[in-house]
């Protein structure tokens, strides 16, 4: 059972016409004695002059005095730029209510403000890359392609020499990306996973499977080196716990000699009754018989000085 993670980055190739506004969260500050209530719209104007407008109504609670000491009131408010365009994203600092210096009040504009504790991010406008469909189809294929070869590598240094025939049958999951498709983004990051479940097994059990199949359906003999094995619809199956296929065994099969008893039978026989034997046996198409040294003329009586030999 092998499960494999790939992760690779890659560069997004799309390009749209955006315009989106700078938006962020700053903190309304109070040192007044009394509430100030804020409508939605609200200007804010940022230390290099940038405006931005509140998103709601917010009441920022009056200033209070502890142990001697001025604590002002604050609530925090969204707000949103002007304007369109990266010049509005803003690092962090104060920000002033031009409207309460337009009116004169110079008391409301020095001790209502606000602060941000985070840049104010994301405005843009003009062309910006975005991840297509072709991106995340591109990425898919990369690492599937990827992740096949790490699995079969790992593999490999498992099987030690057993067969297996479902390798390609890697179950793929779906990538995890950073970035959708049309999404903004540069670059974007995509994970992938995969597993294989399978069984490896001695092919030559599988031969001595088939012979005794045919030996005991057939009557005959095989020989694996002269059969051809044919695996198909391989599949794991989950109810079984193992690997389920069909082969189809095909080659040819040979009537069974017992070469132990035509070697005992043949002891001491002479040339004209070592034909006539060889002749009467079913399934031997020729036979030859070797002397040595040449002036024997029969067989000898000894077993462990006679060879039989069966060619297929």
């Amino acid at each position: 059972n092998i499960q494999k993670t790939v992760s690779q980055d890659f560069t997004a190739t799309g390009h749209v016409d955006v315009a989106q506004k700078a938006r962020g969260t700053i903190t309304v500050y109070n040192e007044l004695s009394v509430d100030q209530p804020l409508i939605a719209t609200t200007r804010f104007e940022s230390a290099d002059h940038h405006i931005f407008h509140t998103l709601t109504s917010i009441v920022v609670p009056a200033g209070k005095t502890s142990n001697g000491k001025l604590v002002p009131g604050s609530k925090d408010v969204q707000v949103v730029a002007s304007k369109a365009g990266k010049e509005y994203n803003v690092p962090v600092g104060l920000f002033t209510i031009p409207a309460f210096k337009e009116k004169g009040d110079t008391n409301k504009y020095q001790k209502i403000y606000g602060q941000s504790t985070a840049p104010i991010t994301n405005g843009t406008s003009g062309q910006s890359t975005v991840v297509t469909d072709s991106d995340l189809s591109v990425a898919k294929q990369t690492l599937t392609a990827q992740l096949s070869a790490n699995v079969r590598d790992e593999l490999k240094a498992q099987i030690n020499g057993l067969k297996i025939i479902n390798d390609s049958q890697i179950a793929i999951g779906n990538p995890v990306s950073t970035s959708l498709a049309d999404a903004s983004a540069n670059t974007f990051t995509v994970n992938l996973s995969g597993s294989l479940k399978t069984i490896g097994f001695k092919e030559s059990d599988l031969g001595n499977l088939i012979a005794q199949y045919v030996d005991t359906q057939k009557n005959m003999t095989t020989l694996p080196d002269k059969l051809t094995l044919r695996y198909s619809n391989p599949h794991w199956d989950d109810a079984r716990n193992g690997l389920s296929f069909t082969v189809q065994i095909t080659g040819p099969g040979y009537a069974k000699i017992d070469q132990q008893r035509i070697t005992t039978d043949l002891l001491g026989k002479d040339d004209t009754e070592m034909k006539a034997y060889l002749g009467a046996i079913s399934g031997i198409s020729s036979a030859h018989v070797s002397l040595s040294p040449f002036w024997v003329r029969s067989i000898p009586k000894s077993q462990d000085k006679v060879r039989v030999d069966l060619s297929y």
